[in-house]
């Protein structure tokens, strides 16, 4: 299951299980969920129908069921909410993580951690606190003028994401909630009608498709790129394409 989206966060609740003492408890009880609330459930990106990424998943969620039995001494409620504590609160660090060759040659300087200060920023759309890593070590900067008393907010999103229309925004914000930052409340008001992003689907720009980009000529790329920005995957071709599919042979 190393290949699964939350595999990361998964593989660190699994280590959190293993060495979890009761002065953990305290000290994680300030990150969200709280404590007594509703346990937030996995958000699914889409069905899937291979069957190989079911199992891998089933797999995951059985090895990480499997760490926190181990744990004593606390309630299935407890430890429902530590692994979703995990899950909503780790941080990724990842070098060079917005070049193409970062899965290529800075994959041994990637990880996710749990940390008692910067697991506790809060997401918005329009950051005043922007992070950047180096292996293990990550650096907070303000990247803008801050007020005394401001919230200091940081981007679960990736950055280059930001300038993304609001509905790519809010699919790749893989959380329990739904931003309402000033900037998204502002840009749901002006274009309600992009508030769901219904009939767009977004590319998932993994290794094969960065492979994929790599091999058109740049004014082709850059076409490629903006249209997978504004959701108008696969188009009018494709939608012919699964017609003809489903109706068959003439």
């Amino acid at each position: 299951w190393a290949e699964c989206d939350s595999a990361d966060t998964a593989a660190l609740g699994m280590e959190v299980a293993k060495v979890f003492l009761p002065s953990m408890r305290t000290l994680l009880s300030a990150l969200h969920p709280p404590e007594g609330a509703a346990s937030a459930g996995r958000r699914v990106e889409g069905d899937s129908d291979d069957d190989s990424d079911a199992e891998a998943a089933a797999a995951m969620a059985e090895a990480s069921g499997a760490a926190w039995a181990a744990v004593d001494g606390l309630s299935e409620a407890d430890k429902e909410r530590l692994q979703a504590v995990v899950r909503l609160n780790a941080l990724g660090f990842y070098t060079n993580s917005e070049q193409l060759c970062h899965s290529g040659h800075f994959t041994a300087l990637t990880g996710s951690g749990l940390f008692a200060l910067a697991s506790g920023f809060n997401h918005s759309c329009d950051p005043s606190v922007a992070r950047w890593s180096l292996g293990d070590v990550t650096a907070f900067v303000t990247n803008r003028p801050v007020a005394a008393g401001e919230e200091l907010c940081i981007s679960y999103i990736e950055s280059e994401l930001l300038c993304a229309p609001l509905s790519l925004r809010r699919q790749s914000l893989n959380r329990d909630f739904t931003c309402a930052c000033g900037r998204c409340a502002s840009e749901a008001e002006a274009a309600p009608s992009d508030n769901a992003g219904s009939g767009r689907r977004y590319l998932n720009v993994d290794a094969t498709v960065q492979a994929q980009l790599s091999l058109l000529p740049p004014p082709e790329r850059l076409e490629a790129v903006e249209a997978a920005l504004r959701g108008d995957v696969g188009g009018a071709d494709e939608e012919e394409e699964e017609e003809e599919e489903e109706q068959g042979p003439a």
